[in-house]
């Protein structure tokens, strides 16, 4: 049900969202801070207009939509595109996805399923949480939560919970006392890989605001050593408050080119590279990424994937473990990254794995896993 007054507001959001720097939500939670008017359906409203227009933006614009008003036109009219018939469409039309990127997909995953993926893409993102083991009980945590969170075991991930209500999670209690944080099923399951044991040291070379740290943790039972490192300080900040809150006090962080990391070379059992990438796995969680991707940025970032991947490698002990990630489908930045890597006389390839995008459930995530051996 839409009125002018949410309509009106519906184009200012998504005018500005079109320029903004910032994610989608953070951009809408900004302007809903800021316009006390705004109810919380006229928010709800708003944000899945938003979401809406700019995941089949590409197929509004074939329909001769080109401005905010246009957009919000069609798509509140009974013409809209949505749900009839495209078949007619060219195939990149269709699943409203550059034409660009979307023969990258297709020459990654097939046609097929280049489609299914699409359209997926084009989905409502599931909100999924993980519980944290070393302060509750997955079986506890269920049973105190099922019906306040709406909960849904995940399929594959050992902690994690698909949650169906609205709930903002930092007013309660239990994310406070740090029982559960939000993560996708698909990043759990890469931390799954890790096999993080007792006594060892690990390095979390890419490690952003501690998500796989915080996975893969509990599993060391306070103890051994996680070494977290990346370059960029605000993230790196926002990990040692999770890490803290759950409770995790067998870690340290590095920043940049930190000279403590030079008395980490060659002692690591494990190193985890989760590498910079297109996001492509996760695009609807930020469908406007797929209009602000390049060809040219896609080549710069499998570049820096390769220089990234390299400067870890030496940190590894012999026999130790290299886990290459990224939560892309493309070939560029998996399969070939990782073919790339097999051709190192110091690497043996153990294995690859690609975890699918699903309807609510997992985001789309690659890792490949080698084993370091000496040339001695």
């Amino acid at each position: 049900m839409w009125s002018p007054f949410r309509k009106k507001h519906l184009e200012i959001v998504l005018e500005t969202a079109f320029r903004s720097k910032v994610s989608l939500d953070l951009h809408m939670h900004k302007y809903f801070t800021l316009t006390k008017s705004l109810g919380s359906k006229d928010r709800l409203f708003i944000k899945q207009g938003v979401y809406d227009i700019i995941k089949w933006k590409g197929l509004f614009s074939f329909y001769g939509a080109n401005t905010s008003k246009e957009f919000v036109e069609l798509y509140l009219s009974e013409s809209s595109p949505l749900g009839k018939d495209l078949g007619f469409l060219p195939s990149h039309q269709q699943v409203s996805f550059p034409k660009w990127l979307f023969k990258k997909i297709v020459a990654s995953l097939g046609y097929e399923e280049a489609m299914q993926f699409c359209k997926e893409s084009n989905s409502i993102a599931p909100v999924t949480i993980r519980i944290n083991p070393l302060k509750c009980s997955k079986d506890d945590f269920f049973n105190t939560h099922k019906e306040h969170l709406g909960l849904i075991p995940c399929e594959k991930a050992p902690y994690g919970f698909h949650v169906e209500k609205k709930v903002q999670f930092t007013s309660m209690e239990a994310f406070e006392k740090g029982f559960f944080e939000p993560q996708d099923e698909a990043s759990q399951l890469i931390s799954t890989f890790v096999k993080a044991q007792k006594d060892q040291h690990i390095l979390d070379y890419c490690a952003g605001s501690g998500g796989k740290t915080l996975a893969f943790a509990p599993e060391m039972k306070g103890s051994g050593q996680i070494h977290l490192h990346d370059i960029r300080e605000k993230p790196l900040m926002d990990a040692k408050k999770r890490l803290k809150r759950a409770g995790i006090q067998n870690f340290q962080t590095y920043l940049g080119k930190d000279k403590r990391l030079q008395s980490l070379v060659g002692k690591m059992h494990t190193v985890l590279v989760d590498a910079p990438c297109s996001c492509t796995g996760t695009l609807r969680r930020r469908p406007d990424q797929k209009w602000a991707l390049t060809e040219s940025f896609l080549e710069e970032i499998t570049s820096i994937q390769k220089d990234i991947v390299i400067n870890a490698l030496p940190f590894l002990r012999k026999d130790g473990t290299l886990i290459y990630a990224t939560c892309s489908v493309l070939k560029e930045e998996n399969q070939d990254q990782t073919e790339f890597l097999k051709e190192r006389k110091d690497l043996i390839f153990i294995s690859e794995h690609f975890i699918p995008l699903t309807r609510g459930g997992s985001d789309a995530m690659y890792l490949s896993i080698f084993q370091k051996k000496s040339l001695v």
